[in-house]
């Protein structure tokens, strides 16, 4: 019997991953050298793996937006979307962590960002938040959870496909984020990896890439605000300086995340609401009727 067609496939994922890398880093670097660094950001994004990303898209067997998720959220996913938001507080948690086993302090790094911040002006801040908020949610749910997640949950199944396209998605996020030290470079891609989860998640029981483009702008968006109102709501290890973040914000953000996982896995369309070997297998059938 022959093997349904799948794409990515897991060598598939890490060399288009690598190709959106370098594209990134050639427009980044041209960029950079001409204008603001929040452009060359913006740039690089969208035509690395942005564009990468659109053209790989070409190649997911059909049907194609079925996979890639282009289709609209249903309302009824948009409470668990809300409870998976406290994620961000646990990932910057699992920097604590790692920091404080690697002995490297965060509190100096905190402080540098908020004067940066301050010191910024408004159009530099307005550019920061476009590229943050705006494009990077975006382009980068494009080309993981939609692209790469799809191939890798049909030939590795829904539990490994998330997590890999979360750690390649921690991996590429990371890169070069934090200079050369080892520890930061890993101490945030465990951070992104955590949050990767937590949008693989809501890409694979929604249906919809806009459910984790919409956690994804979310996460960013609270961790800007943080850092604004930290003054007035300091969360030591999150906002404020702290080796840890107090138990008292972490267990209720466990339960939100817990929750909110529970209810997507109970509000799914289906057992599998992307089954792309099924559809793959079948190309000539039509598709089995959603519930």
């Amino acid at each position: 019997m022959q093997r349904p067609f799948v794409f990515p496939t897991l060598g598939a994922a890490f060399g288009i991953t690598l190709l959106a890398i370098l594209s990134f880093a050639v427009v980044d670097l041209a960029a950079g050298s001409a204008g603001s660094p929040q452009l060359a950001d913006a740039l690089g994004l969208v035509l690395g793996f942005g564009g990468v990303g659109t053209l790989m898209a070409r190649y997911v067997p059909p049907p194609q937006a079925e996979r890639l998720g282009l289709r609209g959220m249903r309302l009824r996913f948009l409470v668990p979307l809300l409870l998976l938001i406290p994620v961000a507080l646990l990932a910057s948690e699992l920097d604590n962590v790692v920091r404080a086993v690697l002995s490297q302090a965060q509190g100096s790094e905190l402080q540098e960002l908020r004067q940066n911040l301050s010191s910024a002006g408004v159009l530099e801040l307005l550019q920061g938040a476009i590229v943050a908020v705006g494009i990077l949610p975006v382009v980068s749910e494009w080309f993981y959870r939609g692209v790469v997640q799809q191939g890798l949950v049909a030939q590795l199944g829904a539990g490994r496909g998330i997590v890999i396209t979360a750690l390649l998605y921690a991996v590429a996020l990371s890169h070069g984020a934090v200079g050369p030290s080892f520890v930061l470079w890993f101490a945030a891609t465990l951070s992104e990896f955590a949050a990767g989860i937590a949008y693989g998640v809501a890409r694979h029981y929604s249906g919809s890439l806009l459910a984790p483009i919409l956690l994804h702008l979310a996460l960013n968006a609270s961790g800007s605000l943080a850092l604004g109102f930290a003054g007035r709501f300091p969360i030591p290890g999150f906002n404020a300086a702290g080796a840890h973040t107090p138990i008292q914000y972490l267990i209720p953000a466990a339960v939100s995340v817990a929750l909110g996982v529970a209810l997507f896995v109970r509000l799914c369309e289906s057992p599998r609401p992307v089954p792309p070997l099924e559809i793959a297998a079948n190309k000539g059938k039509s598709a089995p009727p959603r519930s």
